[in-house]
């Protein structure tokens, strides 16, 4: 697991939410074996985005920004086995969103920062209070 404070500027995290609130998110969906699904395990909304992190080379370039607001989470799940998951958080206008891990790891909410996993390992998005913004993407 990698984290990194500060990965991209408040003024950066503050544009791409500003992308969102003028753009036609929509629900976000499960995996499901062969089939993609809306579920009760993930409650949010999104929209899809292209982002190049020019310093940062091997990031994603497609990323879902996600928004999720009280009462919403992405209930213990996997990411599909396929490399690395790596979310930044937008925003710190909330309580509860942490990242949930086995063992009862918790990694918090701050603007900026960047999280890489594994994305085999059980985790869980945890309810929010106020409304939580994230970037995630995928490295293979």
């Amino acid at each position: 697991m990698i984290i990194f404070d500060n990965f991209i500027t408040d003024i950066e995290c503050n544009r791409l939410i500003q992308l969102y609130e003028v753009s036609n998110p929509v629900r976000s969906t499960v995996n499901r074996g062969n089939r993609i699904m809306y579920s009760n395990r993930r409650t949010s909304y999104h929209i899809v985005i292209h982002k190049k992190f020019d310093n940062y080379g091997g990031l994603p370039e497609h990323w879902k920004l996600i928004k999720y607001t009280t009462g919403q989470e992405f209930r213990t799940h996997t990411d599909l086995n396929i490399g690395h998951t790596v979310i930044i958080y937008l925003n710190n206008n909330n309580t509860g969103g942490t990242a949930l891990f086995k063992h009862s790891y918790v990694v918090p909410v701050k603007k900026g920062r960047l999280l890489i996993f594994n994305s085999s390992e059980s985790h869980a998005g945890t309810p929010v209070t106020g409304v939580k913004y994230i970037l995630t993407g995928y490295i293979n």
